[in-house]
């Protein structure tokens, strides 16, 4: 499972964490996406329903973090 979506996961509710499992589900069975894709866009999805706060510190160091680590490889 992607980091981002691990964590982001820990701020959900019993409801909103089997909502996200379903509809993960759904888009990888009948969707035929791969798990990760999957999860990926079932959060998304619940962050739009729910309107969910993002941690945008831990997004900004995450992706802040991995960019920074992508360059310093190039």
């Amino acid at each position: 499972m992607n980091e981002i979506v691990t964590e982001l996961l820990k701020h959900l509710d019993e409801d909103q964490r089997e909502d996200f499992e379903e509809r993960a589900g759904i888009m990888q069975y009948d969707g035929g996406l791969t798990r990760d894709h999957a999860e990926c866009l079932a959060l998304l999805y619940l962050l739009k329903k729910y309107h969910a706060p993002l941690s945008v510190s831990y997004l900004e160091g995450t992706l802040i973090g991995k960019g920074e680590e992508h360059e310093q490889h190039r």
